[in-house]
């Protein structure tokens, strides 16, 4: 075989891998309930911000990163949520629905609302991941969310100085409770982990059942409520620190 046709084999598999990955990923979209919720009380914002709910001159700000493959959208019931309690959130669109691959994506939020005086970043499973690796890079980012998730290996963020809570599902069976727990040694002493009893994977978002997941015995609405309002607390601590 010569070499020209080598190649064009090899780029025949990444295209087939990447067309089979991206029909996975786009199989996570927004229930129809979160669009109208994304619609309704969404508004626009620069790319790759996908929405933005609350005030530009709230006391704390929350960029979020969603999930592999999930439609921003799916955040936005619990993006409106935390709005309500006088924060301002926006959600990114990753490339690809990719975080991985745009982990700095926040920083056009940050520049976008300048009047915001404390800024946290998180996001969803590997959202969370590479927010983290956003906040460990950026002297604009006060704290750290992590939903279902935990930072990636090497990534120590022990002496960041950032406040940072985790919120994990006790019926999560992608970031389990000892994926999440096993990651302390990496964040601060003082860092706050809420576990949401019942609660799964998927209810962090609204966008379905996922595979692999185990089943969650709380509905999603009361999920989202606990999350919610942990996030709004934490919000409001840092804005008064």
């Amino acid at each position: 075989m010569t070499k020209g046709r080598i190649a064009l084999t090899i780029a025949c598999v990444l295209v087939v891998g990447v067309v089979v990955l991206w029909e996975v990923l786009i199989s996570l979209e927004a229930e129809p309930e979160a669009v109208a919720t994304a619609t309704r009380a969404g508004r626009e914002c620069p790319d790759p911000c996908a929405y933005s709910f609350g005030e530009g001159d709230a006391a704390a700000g929350l960029i979020l990163y969603p999930g592999a493959g999930v439609e921003p959208a799916a955040y936005a019931p619990l993006a409106a949520e935390i709005a309500d309690a006088g924060f301002l959130v926006t959600i990114q669109q990753a490339p690809l629905g990719l975080a991985i691959l745009d982990s700095d994506m926040a920083q056009a939020s940050i520049d976008e609302y300048p009047d915001i005086e404390a800024w946290a970043v998180g996001g969803h499973s590997l959202g969370g991941a590479m927010a983290a690796r956003f906040a460990s890079e950026s002297n604009r980012v006060d704290g750290l969310v992590f939903l279902a998730a935990y930072p990636e290996g090497g990534l120590e963020l022990d002496d960041s100085g950032l406040g940072v809570i985790s919120i994990y599902g006790e019926g999560d069976l992608l970031a389990t409770p000892d994926d999440v727990l096993g990651a302390r040694p990496q964040l601060p002493d003082d860092t706050e982990f809420v576990l949401v009893e019942g609660g799964n994977h998927a209810q962090f978002g609204s966008y379905g059942p996922q595979p692999r997941d185990g089943e969650a015995s709380i509905p999603a609405s009361e999920q989202r409520r606990i999350v919610g309002q942990a996030i709004s607390r934490f919000l409001d601590e840092l804005g008064d620190s």
